[in-house]
């Protein structure tokens, strides 16, 4: 009997380790101002702790396989036909087997943790705390004026908010995600929890700010999603209080705007006013996405080369995760990404009764990649490799109540 309390208490004590790496790892993910992050220095000390602690099934390895050779391939091809940059290839080639080795060691990470339930929670709580410092850092920049933290604009084009990321178009979809799992709470909870409600203000208003326009669509269809998928248990009551939260968030950025603050020598109306519409570079940046056709053309079934897409545009970003994906990778490329995002898809429908956030979240963050390149996103990887874990988890929980 002894044994057998230590054996569970052994294992219990592994998979909270587990789930204390991931969740730790999704809150470093907050912190990309340099690389290698330190998301990226954390999961290489503790990588040989969990290799030796997981199992990978047969079908982890035979994908595992098929993603290296997509990126060994279109190397090696974009190599021949002339398209190699030793400061992007190189350089985008380890970066992507970074990203592929982190999915498929998560994927086996989350497999072995039973209780699922609480991962989530500590996952989403870590990230949620990470948010908070990226947002919070801001507002106190806004206030002070100081927006130099340690080498590190948290504000940056004129006053958007941006964290500790390089760029604010990743802050906005990075707090999108702790945004939905709040959101979704508050519609869950019996009493209406007012709490979850005020931390997904918060979330929201980290978003505005970051005045990424990809951003506010992400959220946008993030929350419609999350209601469509709640309708039955949102009231006439509780939904006249969300009207009523939206309205007072729409009243105070109206007055905002009539009032025309200045906030670090900007006049926050005619930003706001000036981001809905088309800026100066966004025809450059249809022009850079019309340039997959010569990646095709040069390689179309393997592509250019990971990293070389900038030598297309002459170092202009793609702002389209799925265009990239052809013009660096090829259709064979592609492929595989399409494989990865519908069986996440998939598994996320499968567990929206328990994660409705997760499926919703996701959706939102695929129409953000339509204009950012997400392909390097940190936050990205965690939610594939959520995806491709979580798939039973209905039955699973069907057959404990039974």
């Amino acid at each position: 009997m002894y044994l057998q309390r230590s054996f569970v208490d052994t294992k219990s004590s592994k998979e909270e380790t587990k789930q204390i790496i991931i969740s730790v790892y999704a809150f470093l993910s907050g912190f990309v101002f340099f690389e290698p992050s330190f998301a990226e220095i954390f999961f290489i000390s503790t990588v040989p702790f969990l290799l030796f602690s997981i199992k990978f099934d047969y079908k982890t390895i035979i994908f595992g396989i098929i993603l290296l050779l997509s990126l060994t391939v279109s190397l090696l091809v974009g190599n021949l036909v002339g398209w190699f940059n030793l400061s992007y290839s190189i350089r985008y080639t380890v970066t992507d087997f970074y990203l592929i080795l982190l999915f498929l060691v998560f994927i086996s990470v989350i497999n072995q943790i039973e209780n699922k339930d609480s991962l989530m929670n500590s996952l989403m709580k870590y990230w949620t705390i990470s948010a908070f410092i990226n947002i919070f850092s801001c507002f106190f920049a806004t206030a002070t004026g100081v927006t130099n933290f340690g080498g590190v604009n948290v504000i940056s084009f004129g006053i958007r908010f941006q964290g500790f990321f390089k760029d604010p178009n990743v802050l906005g979809p990075f707090l999108a995600i702790p945004l939905a799992f709040w959101f979704e709470k508050y519609l869950k909870s019996q009493r209406k929890n007012i709490s979850y409600l005020f931390i997904s203000l918060i979330l929201i208003l980290g978003v505005v700010m970051t005045f990424s326009r990809a951003a506010w669509l992400n959220i946008f269809f993030t929350i419609f999603i999350l209601l469509l998928l709640n309708f039955r248990r949102i009231s006439v009551k509780e939904c006249f209080r969300m009207i009523s939260f939206v309205f007072l968030i729409m009243l105070l950025l109206a007055l905002l705007i009539i009032s025309d603050t200045e906030i670090l020598g900007y006049r926050l109306s005619a930003f706001f006013l000036n981001r809905l519409g088309l800026q100066s570079y966004d025809q450059d940046r249809f022009e850079s996405q019309k340039a997959f056709v010569k990646g095709i053309e040069e390689s179309p079934f393997f592509g250019i080369g990971p990293g070389n897409y900038d030598l297309l545009t002459q170092g202009y970003a793609t702002h389209n995760l799925y265009l990239r994906m052809l013009g660096e990778k090829g259709l064979f490329g592609f492929l595989v990404l399409l494989v990865i995002i519908l069986v996440s898809l998939r598994n996320f429908w499968k567990m929206r009764k328990s994660y409705a956030f997760l499926f919703a979240g996701f959706i939102g963050t695929l129409i953000n990649s339509f204009f950012i390149d997400s392909w390097h996103w940190r936050h990205l990887w965690i939610l594939f490799a959520i995806g491709f874990s979580l798939r039973n988890i209905e039955k699973r929980k069907n057959s404990t109540n039974i």
